[in-house]
C-alpha cells in the first residue's frame, strides 16, 4: 500500500501508538487500525482512527482496493468505537439524549492537507455536544475545505477505482478486439 510520501517517519507519534510502543490508551485495535481518545477533545466523544501503516495523509490515499478496504476498515473501526462508547457510557448523557440521534449527527472526517496535526492519516470521530473552542466545529465539519467527509472520500475513491476499471477493461477487450482482427485469416475474403 505504500508508496514514496507514506513510508515511516522516525519521529511519528502515532505511528510509536499504532505499533503499540506509547503510553497512550488504545480503546480498539485491529489488524490494520488502531482507535483511542484524542487527548484535546472537540466534543463529548472525540475519537481518533489511524492505520497501522504510516500514510501522511487522504493525498496519499489511492484508488486501490487495498486502500478502499483500509479506509472502509477505518471507517468501520469509528462506526464499532463509538456505539461501543454511547452504550457504555451513557450515564455521561442527559436521559433526554437520543442515542440514535447523536450517531446520525456524529462526524466523521479527515483533515484535509495542510490542516493536518500530525503528518499520519487519521480519522476524527465526533459526537455529542462540542465541547472544544467554537472554530473547532468548523475544523472538523464535512462541508468545510478544512475537514473532509470520511464517507464521501470512500464512495470518491471507490468511483476513481470503478472509472480506472472500466477504462482498463476496455482498454483490454479493444486489445482483444484488435489482436482477433490481426489474426483473421483474410484467404477466405471475398474479392
Amino acid at each position: 500500500m505504500g508508496n514514496g510520501n507514506s513510508t515511516k517517519k522516525n519521529s511519528c507519534i502515532f505511528c510509536e501508538i499504532g505499533n503499540g510502543n506509547s503510553d497512550q490508551f488504545v480503546f480498539s485495535e485491529t489488524v490494520n487500525t488502531v482507535v483511542f481518545k484524542d487527548i484535546k477533545p472537540d466534543a463529548e466523544i472525540h475519537l481518533l482512527v489511524i492505520p497501522k501503516e504510516h500514510i501522511v495523509s487522504i493525498k496519499d490515499l489511492k484508488p486501490t482496493l487495498a486502500h478502499i478496504q483500509l479506509l472502509d476498515e477505518i471507517i468501520q473501526s469509528g462506526k464499532q468505537a463509538l456505539t461501543y462508547l454511547l452504550e457504555t457510557e451513557k450515564s455521561k448523557f442527559s436521559s433526554s439524549t437520543n442515542m440514535t440521534k447523536i450517531i446520525e449527527e456524529s462526524q466523521f472526517s479527515f483533515h484535509v492537507p495542510p490542516h493536518t496535526s500530525v503528518n499520519h492519516l487519521h480519522l476524527h470521530v465526533l459526537a455529542g455536544s462540542w465541547t472544544g473552542f467554537k472554530s473547532g466545529y468548523f475544523l472538523f465539519h464535512r462541508a468545510t475545505y478544512w475537514a473532509k467527509d470520511a464517507y464521501e472520500l470512500l464512495n470518491e475513491l471507490k468511483a476513481q477505482f470503478l472509472q480506472h476499471s472500466q477504462q482498463y477493461n476496455q482498454s483490454y477487450e479493444n486489445q482483444l478486439n484488435f489482436q482477433n482482427f490481426e489474426s483473421y485469416d483474410h484467404s477466405h475474403s471475398r474479392p
